[in-house]
């Protein structure tokens, strides 16, 4: 009766587990492309301004990003002083949405309301569900729960049948 339940609920979950594997994947390859690249020596003295003068950057950025998108529904700020650079991004979840974008050295302002999301935001939506909204997120959630029972009921079910061919004297832990 499990073995069957198992099999009949299973089946059409595979293409769940399928969009799930190749996300994955993907994501994988990704980051496994930066583990092979030379990690850069840290700088020997900090990057980051003194207190007073990243206040100065904060109202600096604030600004002007007021005015080139003064209704901007801002969550997060961030700053990136590498490479020489002062820029400001706000953004709003999820990553790869919605940004207005600060240079701080030269004002230069960009606003992205809809911007493309590249492969790797475009993945994680996927993956995660996010993609297909609310009910993206609430079936992914599910699908994730079954799947997870799915494991335990296949190893109960796995354990069963290794039982009895251990009663009958068959060894191996697969049989054919």
């Amino acid at each position: 009766m499990m073995r069957q339940i198992h099999r009949w609920v299973s089946f059409p979950l595979i293409l769940f587990l399928f969009l799930v594997t190749v996300t994955g994947v993907v994501l994988q390859f990704q980051e496994m492309d930066g583990v092979t690249e030379k990690r850069p020596e840290p700088p020997k003295t900090s990057a980051v301004p003194a207190d007073a003068e990243l206040v100065v950057l904060v109202q600096k950025a604030t600004a002007a990003a007021r005015a080139a998108k003064a209704d901007f529904p801002a969550q997060q700020v961030s700053f990136d002083f590498s490479k020489g650079e002062q820029k400001a991004r706000f953004g709003v979840s999820p990553r790869g949405g919605p940004s207005v974008e600060v240079n701080l050295k030269s004002g230069e302002t960009k606003v992205e309301m809809n911007p493309k999301p590249n492969l790797h935001v475009l993945m994680i939506q996927l993956h995660t569900g996010r993609y297909f909204g609310p009910v993206g997120l609430i079936v992914i959630l599910v699908v994730s729960l079954i799947f997870l029972v799915l494991t335990v009921t296949g190893f109960i079910v796995y354990l069963d049948m290794w039982k009895r061919r251990k009663a009958a004297n068959k060894t191996g832990l697969f049989w054919k």
